[in-house]
């Protein structure tokens, strides 16, 4: 996608001669870079006999669904061509992607990658480069559109420090393997799989002063080499056709098998490996010889004066041995456990999981404004996913509760399980009342009967005595 360079968003390098790792092997030294260059790659483009003039690519100058203006090719692979384009309305540049129309007319890898696109597109991450558009035209074009960066990518990087007779520090290797570890992640959480993981496939770029800042390409894209054609079966995987590099290739994948996301796990191992040797574990002279490496033979060891060399710690051999296991059980089973195993060795922390099952390091006794909760039946797995590290209005996270702690809350007593209240007063008050109303009662009566016996008394009893 820079301007400079050809060899981006999954092309297929066709050569018999990888600059990925040396030929020859590194000797257990401080130093351990091999004296002398790899052999230069072949362009066939410029080794033509024919004195035919090229075709002209009908593309350039043409507008794609009614909103892409291609100005110029920048590099083409086994699978499309990328364009450098401007969004007409936009006036935005991007680096389109275009399926060759040999994969074009195939409706099942047309799905295959639309699906792949979309699930790509909403990935979301800083580490993974933005798909902004994606669709197919009235004439057959199937395309995507992505940000244009500019900067070159993590193989250009590791074959100037070979050149120049030198490995990449630790601190700097450490720093891109950790940001590629968390691309992962991200697509990993969404079931999505790179499977074609490669130096180029990491590209470099500067962002807010930092120069190496890692973007993912090529997400959406590899899960097609796994897809047949109609014509016999024939697998999407041969060398200069399709991502045709077998250095990063896990044993599963070499043998045919479905695969998961330890494959990307595997992957890295093999990357890691590179990046603090300047080689990839195994090469052969050809594609065969490299994949019955991955199947059957033992990775090489990092000699400890080559960590000691780059500033990294010895016990990162462990952390590769690992990552590079047969069995893909063997292997750590998700990107996160690879990436904390190298922050451990490094004495790096470890970040906090804001996505993960609360951990209460202490739990306080309960006392009288608190309650422990019965702990409840873990709930289904889509249940947990589908609650898990989603904040509130408030922006905090909410995880969900699966049932394996206690957890002390306040106690929000609920009108039926309220304590009913003692009838003694309202008794009392009413034997006050009662026994009030019958003082009034009797005194009233008294003198009600007193006053007739006054009255009575005749007035003039007296004066006829």
């Amino acid at each position: 996608m820079a301007e400079e360079k050809k060899t981006q968003l999954g092309q297929a390098p066709v050569r018999t001669v990888r600059p990925t790792g040396s030929q020859t092997p590194v000797a257990p030294a401080v130093t351990p870079v091999p004296s002398g260059t790899p052999a230069p790659s072949v362009d066939t483009a410029k080794a033509k006999t024919s004195y035919l003039p090229q075709a002209p690519d009908p593309l350039l100058g043409a507008t794609i669904a009614d909103r892409y203006l291609v100005s110029r090719k920048l590099g083409e692979g086994g699978m499309g061509s990328v364009y450098l384009a401007t969004h007409t309305v936009l006036e935005k540049q991007v680096a389109l992607k275009v399926l060759h129309g040999e994969f074009a007319r195939k409706p099942d890898l047309v799905e295959r990658f639309m699906q792949e696109a979309k699930a790509a597109s909403r990935i979301r991450h800083e580490n993974v480069i933005d798909i902004s558009d994606f669709g197919a035209t009235p004439d057959g074009l199937v395309f995507f559109a992505m940000e244009l960066l500019k900067g070159h990518d993590l193989h250009e990087e590791v074959a100037r420090a070979k050149l120049s007779g030198h490995l990449l520090p630790w601190s700097r290797t450490k720093k891109i393997f950790l940001q590629i570890c968390s691309a992962l992640s991200a697509a990993h959480a969404r079931g999505i799989v790179h499977r074609d993981l490669k130096p180029e496939n990491v590209y470099l770029v500067e962002f807010l002063g930092d120069p190496d800042f890692v973007k993912l390409l090529d997400f959406g894209i590899a899960k097609l080499t796994d897809v047949s054609n109609d014509e016999g079966g024939r697998k999407l995987t041969k060398t200069g056709m399709l991502f045709g590099t077998p250095e990063y290739m896990s044993p599963e994948q070499a043998r045919g098998e479905q695969v998961d996301h330890r494959v990307d796990i595997y992957a890295m191992g093999c990357i890691l490996f590179q990046l603090c040797s300047n080689r990839v574990p195994f090469e052969a002279d050809n594609f065969m010889g490299v994949l019955s490496q991955h199947l059957t033979a033992e990775p090489p060891q990092i000699a400890p004066e080559t960590f000691d060399h780059i500033g990294a710690p010895r016990a990162l051999s462990d952390v590769i041995d690992r990552a590079l296991a047969k069995d893909r059980n063997a292997r750590y089973q998700s990107i996160d456990e690879l990436a904390n195993a190298v922050r451990i060795v490094s004495g790096d922390p470890i970040p906090a999981d804001k996505s993960g099952p609360v951990r209460a390091p202490s739990v306080p006794t309960s006392g009288p404004t608190t309650r422990v909760r019965t702990p409840t039946a873990t709930p289904p797995p889509g249940v947990v996913e589908a609650t898990r590290g989603k904040p509130d209005h408030t922006g905090r996270v909410k995880t969900q509760w699966t049932g394996n702690i206690s957890v002390p809350e306040e106690v929000v007593p609920e009108p039926s399980a309220q304590k009913p209240k003692s009838k003694l007063p309202l008794i009392i008050g009413a034997v006050v009342l009662a026994g009030g109303a019958a003082v009034a009662a009797v005194v009233a009566m008294g003198g009600k009967k007193d006053a007739p016996a006054t009255v009575a008394e005749p007035v003039g009893s007296a004066g006829s005595a």
